[in-house]
């Protein structure tokens, strides 16, 4: 039965006071209900423990796990993957939620496929407006057999959403046989190092086309107001760096897709220092890193996608 299938939610948080009720509450509104809710506080300077501390004196399925010093959202998320009981861990990120039905969806395709990975697509959230906005992604079918190949390819970076913002649900099993866990260095892009691990170990994975996660955007596209509680910031760099060890567990037309996940990053990363010498004032050096034809493209696929987003305003 899938009532049977228990269910441990990782939430690492630092510094998200107003936000983490909210998330842990659509944990525990679920239809299928979790196993338990594992809030791992980075270090937090707010008030985010007593706001947990409050939510665990009523539901003793919410537990605190509280850091002594701040390691970051790699660091935090393998500190639940140690503690978590559960035979299925879930990912919910401090400022996300989910619709009341995700669990009981995807655990019933972790089932019925024997799957290893199961994620849905995101539903962007605005959080100026507390309002959804629109899927990111528009999957082919309802349902998709999810590869390695198939996910680096969907990992092209230019400035939109990619596949490494889904958030799934694994098999405890399958993680802890295959000893992957998260690259504590990377304060950014530890999803999509994460996740293609386990794609490259042959993780069976699926992917629904039903938007069942809320996913809070970093500028939301009605309001137009920035998120308090932002992403990390790029470090394309590092990523870079470990995007190459993955190639050595690759096929060939995986390290393709992979080689090109690393151009994309490269140009990002171009684009990144150039901006860095405007604020600088160093104005010259500005304007010769911006005559580059891939930084070119890239800011005009940014820039098409922002009147997109205003004309949607104004609509």
């Amino acid at each position: 039965m899938i009532s049977a299938m228990r269910v441990s939610v990782l939430i690492p948080s630092y510094n998200v006071a107003d936000t983490i009720a909210r998330a842990v509450e659509s944990a525990l509104a679920q239809t299928l209900s979790p196993f338990e809710i594992l809030v791992i506080d980075d270090a937090s300077t707010d008030n985010t423990r007593d706001v947990v501390r409050a939510i665990a004196a009523r539901n003793d399925r919410v537990k605190l796990l509280p850091l002594t010093r701040n390691v970051g959202p790699s660091g935090a998320r393998n500190h639940g993957l140690d503690a978590t009981q559960g035979e299925v861990v879930a990912l919910l990120d401090a400022d996300d939620g989910w619709k009341p039905e995700r669990l009981e969806r995807l655990c019933a395709i972790m089932r019925e496929q024997g799957a290893d990975l199961v994620a849905d697509n995101l539903v962007l959230y605005d959080s100026g407006q507390e309002q959804e906005v629109r899927l990111a992604h528009q999957p082919a079918t309802p349902l998709a057999a999810l590869d390695a190949r198939c996910y680096f390819e969907h990992n092209i970076f230019n400035g939109g959403f990619t596949f490494a913002l889904l958030k799934p649900l694994m098999r405890t099993d399958f993680l802890r046989g295959h000893g992957i866990r998260y690259m504590e260095s990377l304060r950014y892009g530890e999803d999509l190092v994460f996740m293609g691990q386990q794609l490259l170990a042959g993780a069976k994975a699926y992917l629904s086309d039903e938007g069942l996660y809320l996913y809070t955007m970093r500028v939301g596209e009605l309001s137009g107001q920035h998120s308090p509680h932002s992403r990390s910031q790029p470090d394309f760099v590092s990523v870079i760096a470990e995007l190459k060890k993955l190639m050595h567990h690759a096929d060939a037309l995986t390290r393709d897709q992979i080689q090109r996940c690393i151009d994309s990053f490269r140009v990002a990363h171009k684009s990144n220092t150039a901006r860095s010498l405007r604020r600088q004032g160093r104005y010259l050096g500005y304007i010769r890193a911006m005559v580059d034809y891939d930084i070119v493209q890239l800011l005009a696929r940014q820039r098409i996608r922002k009147l997109k987003a205003r004309f949607k305003r104004l609509s």
